[in-house]
């Protein structure tokens, strides 16, 4: 194993994932770009040292952000950096969920910025999506963040506690590549779903054809959700707990 041999095999699994993943690879630079466009016409508040001039703060910085997260774990799924890309989709998540909570409550963002107090993930997360925090993000998305016991399952496969096989390098897996992925469809969906209502002037500012691309990416991101769960009916325990949150 040396670092050559990585290079190769990152190529081959792009070249891999490119013919399982076709539609989204296609599909997703218009999604981005119909994010990075909305980011244009969010207006500003009335005042800047308010609770709407908080909350512009920090949701306008969010928007700007995102499309460059969801593109950076989009690249680490391609050559099959999957325990890598979890911790990204964990920090859309979070971005998220504070932009819902603080939209609802924009009487605690001022002292939550300054840390008096800040206000816990699990409390946003339970108020937003009860269940979510246990299910998604304690159980499976923070034991991979802070290397938890199972955080490996994508490098080693064990057949015993005493024997596995490791894969050296990268390589496809269709539940590496899928676990993130279906997530943030999910996640890009609850963005662009939510923007004219975290923004009421983005209605006024927005022009025609970049809100047609909002409203032609949440048609397909929707449609892929809904494929993802006719396919594989077990989904439904994840929509269950993430759909409060996007919709």
């Amino acid at each position: 194993m040396n670092f050559e041999y990585q290079l190769l095999s990152e190529e081959e699994t792009q070249e891999l994932t490119a013919s399982k993943i076709s539609g989204w690879l296609l599909n997703y630079p218009k999604h981005l770009d119909a994010l990075f466009e909305v980011s244009y016409f969010l207006g500003q508040a009335k005042e800047v040292e308010s609770s709407e001039g908080y909350f512009y703060t920090i949701g306008q910085g969010a928007l700007i952000r995102l499309p460059y997260t969801i593109r950076a774990a989009c690249l680490l799924i391609e050559k099959g950096f999957y325990f890598e890309a979890v911790s990204l989709v964990r920090n859309l998540y979070e971005s998220l969920f504070q932009l819902r909570y603080f939209h609802k409550y924009p009487d605690k963002i001022k002292s939550h910025i300054m840390g008096k107090p800040r206000i816990r993930f699990k409390v946003m997360f339970e108020e937003i999506a009860p269940g979510f925090y246990e299910q998604e993000y304690g159980n499976a998305l923070s034991e991979f963040a802070h290397g938890g016991a199972t955080s490996s399952i994508f490098r080693t496969k064990y057949t015993s506690p005493a024997k596995g096989v490791t894969t050296m390098g990268s390589q496809y897996n269709e539940e590496g590549c899928s676990f993130s992925l279906n997530q943030i469809v999910a996640i890009l969906f609850g963005i662009l779903n939510y923007v004219p209502i975290f923004f009421p002037q983005y209605v006024s500012l927005v022009p025609p054809e970049t809100e047609k691309k909002r409203k032609d990416s949440l048609a397909w991101l929707e449609s892929g959700m809904k494929d993802h769960l006719k396919g594989k009916p077990k989904s439904s325990r994840f929509y269950n707990v993430v759909n409060p949150l996007i919709y």
